[in-house]
Order: C-alpha cells, then structure tokens, then sequence
C-alpha cells in the first residue's frame, strides 16, 4: 500500500513538473495546484506506473476482441449453417412426397364427387322415366282430368324420399292436356298446378289451381283462376311425332309460363313418342343448382382445392368459390352461361386450352411459375370426370388441387420457427453491438417524423390552418432550435387568434404614420368604443364566472334549494330516467308522441345539468318546449330529440365541466331546441314581430321592430351627401333603386329577426326584468345563433381548428372560446343521427331530413340523397370530430361515422 502511494505521488510530481513548461496555459496550472493528495490516490490508474507495456497491452487486446468476434460470427454461421443444410436436403424429398400425396388425393375426392353426382343424376332420370311409363301404356299417371290427383300423390312422394328436393314437376300427354307442377320448397305442403288443356280448335288455355283444390272433384274447364290463351301451333300437347323413340334429355331451359322464374336450374326431360301420335308424353323434374351446390359443399373438402361443374358446351354451372353462377344473357329461354376461358380463376383459362389433353385415368400437372400475373410460383395437380347418364355425356366434372401452398404450409410449421430464431439472435448481435446514442438518435428521429406525419387530417381549415401547421412541423422538426421555436410560438399565437382579432388592425396617436391617415379625433373614438366594449364582455364574464350561484352549479354542496316547487309541477308527471338512455327505435312506432318524449328528454336535461338553478323558472321553460313541439317544430322532430340527445352526452361523458356555468348549458340546449323551428311555415308571424331584445337598457317593452330597423338601414344604405361628393346621377340611382333596397333589407335582418322571434316566444312565457342575466342570455344566444347558420360550417371549423392551435385558448376564462366551443357543439349535434344512431335506426330522421333538404325532383333519385349524406358524413362532420378528438375522446363517434359512410355508399349503389 505504501509503495503504491510512493508511486502514485511520485507520479503526481513528475507530471507537475513537466506541467511547468510554457505550453500549457496559467489556469490549467493553478488548477492541477489545488488537486489534493486523497484525490491524487484515488484518481491513480496502475497503467500509469507501467506506462513503457500500455503499447503491447492495447494491441494484444485489440487482437483478442478481432478474434473473439470472428470466432462468434463464424459460430453463429455454423449454427446457421447447422438448420439449413439439412433444409435443403429434405426439401426435395418433401416436394416429391406432397406432389404424390397431392395426386393420391385428388383421385380420390374427384372420384367421391364424381359418384355423388352420378347418383344424383340418376335419381333425378329414374323419376322422369317412372313419372313418363306410368303415364304411357297402361295411363296410371298422366294430365286428364282422373289422373291429376295420382301425378300429385306420386310427386308429394318423391318430395319425401328425395334429396334435393325438385323445384317442378312436368307431364303432358298428346291429345290430352299438359301439367306443370311448382312446389314451394320452403313448405312443400303448398303448390301451383298450371293446367294446359284444349278450348277450342284455335286455342288451348292455361288455368292455375294450387293445394286447396279437390282434384278428386273438379272441373278443368270451368274452375280454377285463368292464366291465358295459347295459339294452337305453339300447343304443347297437339304436335303429333313421326317416329318412335324415347329419349332423355337434360338442359337449362327456361320454362315457358309458370311461376318460378329461377334461371340456376337444370331440367331431365323423358320423352315417348310414336309413329301414330297415339300414347306419345313427355315428362320431366327441374332442380335448383343451389340445392346441387349445397349438396357438394356437404363434402369435406380440402383447403386448397376446387372444382367446376360444366355442362357438354363447356360452361360453367356450379363453381366451388363462387356458388351456383348466374347466366350471362337468356337467348329464346336458354340461359348462356359463361364459358370457363372467362373465369376469374386463371387455372381454368388454361384448363380451357388444353381441355381435350386432359384424361379421366389421372391428374394432370400444370406449372404456373413462367406465368408473369402470379405473385408466386404455383403448381396445380388437374382431373377431369365425364359424368355420363342414360341420356349420353352430359356434365364434365373439374376438380383441382395446389401442389404449392401444400408445401408451404407443411414445411413452414418445421423450417420457418428455426429460421426465424437464427435470423432473431443476428440480429440481436448487431443491435446490441450498435452504440446507444445513435440508436437513440434515429429513434427521436423517427418520433419526431411520426409526430409530424400525424397530424389529424382536414381538409377545410382554410389558408390560415395550413400556415399554423407548416410552422408546427417547423418546430417538431427542429426542436432543437428554441429562438426559432419561440417566435414560431408568437406567430402561431397571433395567427390562432378569434376572427375578430387575427386581422385587427392597430393604430397609435404618437406615431406619425398613423396620424399621417387618421385624424386625432379617430384615436379618440376608437379607444373609447374599445374600452367600453372590453368593459361590457369583461362583466358579462365575469359577472357569471364568479357568481356565487355559478360556482356551487356543478358540485355537490346544494345549500341554496332554488325553486323548491321543481319536483311537484304540472310538467314533471313523466318523471326522468335515472340513466340517461333513449330507444331510437321507436321512431318507426306509428304512435309516437313527440311532445311528451321532446318534454321527457328537457326534463331529464334540466335535472341531469341542474339548470333549475338559473333565473328562469324550469316549469316556464317546460311550457316553453312544449309550446315549441305542439306548433312551431314539425317537420324535424327526430332530429331535435337525437341532437339534444348528443348534446347531452357530449357534455356529461366527454366533455364534464367544461362548461360549469348553468346558463351557459341551458344557453346550448336552448340553441339547439330552436335551431329546428320550421321557420318559413311562419313568416308572417315573424315579421308581425315587433320586440327588440337587443341592446336594451330597461325593462323588455315593445319597441317597433320594423320601423327602428328602417331607419338604421336606411342610414347605412342610403349615400351621404355632406361627406360624399358624388354625382346627381348616382344619387338618383340610388335613391330609385326601391326593389334593391327591399332586398338587401331582407337579407341583413333576416337572421335578427329570427332571433327576435324565438326571444319573442321565449320571454312570452319566461317573464323576467332585463337584468344582467337576461342581457348576457340576450346577447350570447344572438352571437351563437348567428354563428351556427346554415353555410356557415366549414368557416366555424377553420376558426375552431386554428383555435385549437393557440395556448391561451380556454373555454372557462375566455369568453369568446367558450362561445366558440358551444358552436362547435351545436354543429356537431346538428349531424346526430350518423355520429350516434346505426344505419337502421337514422333511417326515419334520414326521412324526415330529407323532405326539408331536396326538392321534389331530387327526391326522386335515391342515389343522389343517398350521396349527398355520405359526402356531408366525409366532408363536414367527419373533419369536425377529429377536430374535437383532439380535445376529447370522439373514437367511438368517428367509428360510427365511418360505419354509416360505407352503408351510405352501399345504399347509394343499389339504386
């Protein structure tokens, strides 16, 4: 221990004395001066003491790592080399095994599908030849008038002991009649009975007749409910044969009359005919070639391999991956059925080509690998079965296998779990080998470009949104630029501002420039009308966030009981739900009450949000919707219940004391409520109107709505001619000009006397002095409304979405975001019925919408409606809930919108 102390203090000094030389600089000396002997010692390395081997020491080291890593990589490869190689030895022989398999396979199931369907064809031709004997010599079974009754015991007879069971049944006899019997194969005790017997010599008819007809007691001729008269060259019983034969035959005929028009079928038909005419018939059954699939899907198949049934001209009837196929075209009631060259599977195009090479004794192999529109190399084992009946070749039979995917999947379970572990320990190697600040690095990197890449996307937040988020991906992407990080803050700041304040344009008295455009009396007037317009929306806020009522709104604490009358008014019989939950479905009731559900829902509303604390009496505003629902909302009743619905779930679920102030709340479901009043069924009443709520001093009096109005527009649109030095010509164009004044009058009031009118009906029945609530009510509800008028979405969601992007925005300390915010609320309960209901239950809002939405001639194309909601779920409603999901959890909601969007698109398609 002493000597290394020796040393080490040795070293000290001799590394103090060479530190005097004039190279080093004075600090560092003064430095190393105060270093203190403990420190000396315990900073001591031993390499420094035998400084004369550290040459040796780091290349021996440095040769060790080089062959300790080479001797790793070389034992991993051989690990490697370990699970591959006998891989790829026991590959081939895999292969070999799975094509012989693969053929032994096929053979076997093509052979079971084979003798099914032969069995199945049979079946079917015993039943017509039996049904055409019986009917020839001796007439047992045949279409006269005694013999019908037998034909329909022998078919509810075959209907028992067969499977499928057949969809008609034909018999006709030369001379006689002709039958065409259809069951309902979904109640076989229930059929039709087309009868076709002779009326006259010109004419044969076709009378129908069905299960509840006693055919042991009936008249052909006379009863029955009549179809229609047949020609007698088209009879199908009076053409007499010149030979004699007896044939079957299968096709896919169509029948001429009848009442099931099922193109996928395949009919055997027995025919006898005789030289003299005498005893010649045809009978016959049809089957459904679903009943045929179905039969077929009840083997068990293997997961790679199909099959096609086709008929002698090589068309394709039953395909094992698309079902019984639907004709192409019907010529002269044959349907053509498309050929197998034009299937969809590229295996039966070149099945096609070399249709006839192909043998019935053993599959063919056919190698798809040189083909360029395959994603991978496939192998196809193929075998073709002639189906052949009494009638002679009537059906081909494909089956095929994929020798390919086989392989795949009985090597990957093997091979692919080794392989992987070796590829994983590589790789784990180099990561761990990869120094930590450069993987970290790479990942903040990759965070970074995340972060930028998603970005909630929008398509309407307008020039000033796409400049706010140009400059947040400038910070993301250099975040380690903080001067530029902060003035890109200021600038977002400033750009994120309300409308009314983005583009303010600030002038001052002491700067030359300005006074230079401006008189001294403009400074003036303007600082005053600014302070006292800051000084009112100041009070107004104020006056309700710090109110005593206010605050104690959204606890528990409920010291004060206004309204102690609440529970036992005449309005609250309909006592609220104690979950706030609503059945959509009743909508379609033929007997829905939409006054007592719109005052069940307010009233819960009022209970759930404590509105009752307010000034206004909660029985008063009862009286209020009702008054609404009985006269003024009648064309857009569901939609008001389900947009007070959202609303409502909005601001309990999602949304909780954003707004804790209760008129705030009753502020936005009172919107909402009025926002559907049918307002052009009563234009007469609204210009009648002639209250004044706005900008009040006293007491709510009568003032002359109209003539006020007049007089204000007149100033505006009228020429000044003491200011103005204009021509006499303009002058008196103007002043001519009556009908374009007439015009823009309406257009400028239209708005504010809606808004008189519904304050109108409100305060009719809701009694109050204008105090400072009845003024702050006044005056938000008219920004609010006239914020959320049609047309004026896509500007509110520009403004909202910049908004979002500034830090001072808050709802609970800034006046203007929360008006903003309620907007933003009413817009999105406006489109309730696609965020919150499924397809089936907003199809009677949809209804309902779409009578006040499109004219009479829209309303006639279907597919257009149906468009025209899709495009307004894409384009206004979707953008605004990922806005808002930015601030709240809105998954659920955009979900369903994404849900309505495609059975939008899925309707919009069907007509």
């Amino acid at each position: 221990m002493l000597t290394t102390v020796y040393l080490n203090q040795l070293f000290y000094i001799k590394v103090s004395e060479n530190s005097t030389d004039s190279s080093y600089p004075d600090s560092l000396l003064s430095s190393r001066s105060h270093f203190s002997f403990e420190s000396t010692i315990s900073n001591a390395s031993p390499q420094a003491v035998a400084s004369a081997e550290e040459p040796t020491l780091a290349l021996h080291s440095r040769r060790l790592k080089i062959i300790s890593r080479i001797t790793l990589s070389a034992f991993i490869f051989l690990i490697f080399l370990s699970f591959i190689c006998p891989w790829y030895i026991t590959r081939d022989n895999v292969i070999n095994s799975t094509h012989f398999f693969a053929r032994e396979y096929l053979n076997s199931s093509n052979q079971y599908y084979y003798l099914t369907l032969n069995h199945l064809f049979e079946s079917y031709e015993r039943v017509a030849v039996m049904l055409g004997e019986m009917g020839d010599y001796p007439p047992l079974i045949n279409c006269n008038k005694d013999s019908v009754y037998q034909l329909i015991k022998y078919s509810e007879s075959i209907n028992l002991n067969i499977n499928p069971k057949p969809y008609r049944f034909y018999s006709s006899k030369t001379g006689v009649a002709a039958c065409q019997l259809e069951y309902n194969l979904s109640n076989l005790s229930n059929f039709q009975l087309y009868y076709f017997n002779m009326y006259n010599e010109t004419f044969d008819q076709i009378r129908i007749y069905d299960q509840d007809t006693d055919f042991q007691h009936w008249d052909p001729d006379n009863s029955g409910q009549f179809e229609k008269f047949v020609p007698a060259e088209d009879s199908i019983f009076r053409n007499v044969s010149t030979h004699f034969s007896r044939k079957i035959n299968w096709n896919s005929h169509i029948a001429v009359f009848g009442g099931q028009n099922e193109t996928r079928a395949i009919t055997c038909i027995y025919t006898i005919s005789n030289p003299e005419g005498t005893n010649s018939s045809f009978s016959g059954v049809t089957i459904l070639n679903e009943d045929i699939y179905n039969n077929l899907t009840q083997i068990q198949k293997g997961q790679d391999t199909f099959w096609v049934l086709l008929d002698p001209s090589l068309k394709i009837i039953i395909d094992s991956e698309e079902g019984a196929l639907f004709p192409d075209k019907i010529n002269s009631e044959y349907p053509q059925f498309p050929l197998l060259n034009t299937s969809k599977h590229t295996l039966w195009k070149i099945v096609y080509e070399n249709f006839d090479s192909i043998q019935g004794d053993e599959p063919v192999f056919f190698d798809f690998s040189n083909l360029d529109n395959l994603d991978h190399d496939q192998y196809f084992y193929v075998m073709k079965r002639n189906i052949t009946t009494s009638g002679g070749i009537s059906f081909y039979f494909l089956s095929a296998i994929e020798v390919q995917k086989s392989v795949e999947n009985w090597i990957r379970n093997i091979t692919h779990p080794f392989i992987f572990f070796i590829l994983t320990s590589i790789l784990l190697f180099i990561a761990h080998g990869m120094a930590w600040n450069s993987i970290q690095k790479k990942k903040t990197k990759r965070l970074r470009s995340s972060m930028i890449n998603e970005r909630p996307r929008s398509n309407h937040i307008g020039v000033l949104g796409k400049i706010i988020r140009n400059l947040r991906q400038l910070e993301l992407a250099h975040p380690e630029e903080v001067m530029m990080n902060d003035v890109v803050d200021l600038a977002v700041k400033e750009l994120s501002k309300t409308n009314e304040n983005v583009f303010g344009m600030s002038s001052s008295c002491n700067c030359e420039f300005c006074r230079h455009f401006f008189h001294e009396k403009s400074f003036r007037k303007e600082e005053k009308a600014r302070h006292q317009h800051n000084a009112k929306f100041n009070f107004h806020n104020n006056y309700f966030i710090n109110n005593n009522a206010n605050n104690n709104s959204t606890t528990d604490q409920k010291s004060t009981k206004l309204y102690e009358s609440w529970k036992f008014l005449s309005f609250l019989k309909i006592n609220p739900p104690k979950e706030f939950e609503y059945d959509f479905l009743q909508f379609s009731a033929p007997k829905y009450n939409f006054t007592k559900q719109l005052i069940k829902l307010f009233s819960a509303i009022i209970e759930m949000n404590e509105i009752y604390r307010i000034e206004f009496d909660p029985d008063n505003i009862l009286k209020f919707v009702f008054s609404l629902s009985r006269k003024y909302i009648k064309k857009l009743r569901f939609k008001t219940i389900i947009s007070l619905y959202q609303l409502n779930m909005l601001i309990s679920d999602i949304f909780p004391r954003w707004i804790p102030s209760s008129l705030d709340l009753f502020l936005l479901f009172f919107s909402s409520l009025v926002r559907n009043i049918d307002f052009n069924d009563f234009l007469q009443e609204i210009n009648q109107t002639n209250l004044s709520f706005i900008r009040t001093n006293d007491l709510l009096t009568e003032k002359e709505f109209p003539d006020q109005k007049n007089k204000q527009l007149n100033h505006i649109y009228q020429p000044n001619n003491e200011n103005n030095n204009l021509n006499e010509n303009k002058s008196k164009s103007c002043e001519n000009d009556e009908d374009s004044k007439n015009n823009f009058q309406e257009i400028f009031f239209r708005e504010e006397k809606e808004i008189n009118f519904i304050l109108t009906l409100f305060f009719r029945l809701v009694s109050v002095n204008l105090n400072e609530t009845t003024r702050y009510f006044i005056d938000n509800f008219s920004l609010i409304y006239q914020k959320i008028q049609k047309g004026n979405e896509l500007q509110l969601f520009g403004e909202f979405c910049n908004r979002l992007e500034n830090p001072d925005f808050s709802v609970n300390n800034n006046q203007a975001d929360k008006i903003l915010f309620i907007s933003a609320l009413l817009i999105i309960s406006d489109y309730a019925l696609f965020s919150e209901l499924k397809y089936d239950e907003a199809i009677p809002i949809m209804n309902e919408i779409k009578l006040t939405t499109f004219s009479d001639h829209e309303l006639k194309n279907n597919k257009f409606v149906f468009h025209y909601y899709s495009v307004v779920c894409e384009k206004i409603l979707l953008p605004w809930l990922e806005a808002m999901n930015s601030i709240g959890q809105m998954e659920r909601y955009i979900e369903n919108v994404n849900e309505m969007i495609s059975c939008l698109h899925i309707s919009a398609n069907q007509f």
